[in-house]
């Protein structure tokens, strides 16, 4: 039994020392069993990379290109074949609106709360997982 506890306390002290206690700070970077997105190669926009020539990591367009199905002044956002309105490009008659689409069938404050909500809940579902609560 002695050196049942003899053991356990120098296994204690093993751990310890070579985890640490909990909420330790550390001047290596901490040992990645599973990086899944914390290390991504990418470019930040508007920033530095050494990677082009010119230093930039934003890129221009090639010259003379043109946004798929652009008209004259609008360049319309593309969800599939046949969406189109309010709801889908944002678009009101020929300028962007900043309200909601008539299409939700929104009447009274309690429709916008029960929809607010049940984007709320899809957004939990969906993104939160992910990206936390604050989005």
């Amino acid at each position: 039994m002695k050196y049942f506890f003899l053991s356990l306390i120098a296994l204690s002290i093993l751990v310890v020392g070579v985890f640490g206690f909990r909420g330790d700070k550390f001047s290596q970077a901490p040992i990645q069993v599973f990086p899944d997105m914390d290390d991504q190669d990418k470019v930040k926009a508007q920033t530095a990379d050494s990677f082009f020539a010119d230093g930039m990591g934003s890129r221009k367009p090639v010259t003379g290109t043109i946004p798929r199905n652009a008209e004259v002044g609008v360049m319309p956002v593309e969800f599939g074949a046949g969406r189109a309105g309010y709801y889908f490009d944002g678009k009101k008659e020929a300028t962007f609106g900043n309200g909601l689409p008539d299409d939700l069938g929104i009447e009274s404050e309690a429709d916008m709360v029960g929809s607010l909500g049940t984007g709320e809940d899809m957004f939990n579902v969906h993104c939160a997982i992910c990206h936390g609560k604050s989005g």
